[in-house]
């Protein structure tokens, strides 16, 4: 999977649970900050990749850490058949104490 294809699939994830998501409208007054800057996207990896950037981690650990609910990932499907996606590269990195 390409950078570009990664990015496109994320976009399109993203823009899906935006629809099923409601969020509701809260005034000005009751939000304590109010920014205008837009929070950066999650830098999701696959299991292969998490196991490329951390040495000594193996795919197994990881699917187990997302499983486990340790780490934040994305499946498809559910139980034990669901193939896991994407890890949320920020929680895997404060899992195993890098933040």
């Amino acid at each position: 999977m390409t950078k570009e294809q990664k990015t496109e699939f994320m976009c399109k994830l993203m823009a899906l649970i935006d629809e099923y998501i409601d969020v509701e409208d809260v005034g000005v007054e009751h939000v304590p900050s109010v920014t205008t800057t837009e929070k950066a996207p999650a830098e999701m990896l696959t299991v292969k990749e998490c196991t490329q950037q951390f040495e000594g981690i193996s795919e197994h650990t990881i699917r187990q850490l997302a499983a486990r609910g340790e780490i934040i990932s994305v499946r498809a499907g559910a139980g034990k058949h669901g193939k896991i996606l994407l890890i949320n590269k920020a929680s895997l990195m404060k899992r195993l104490g890098f933040i």
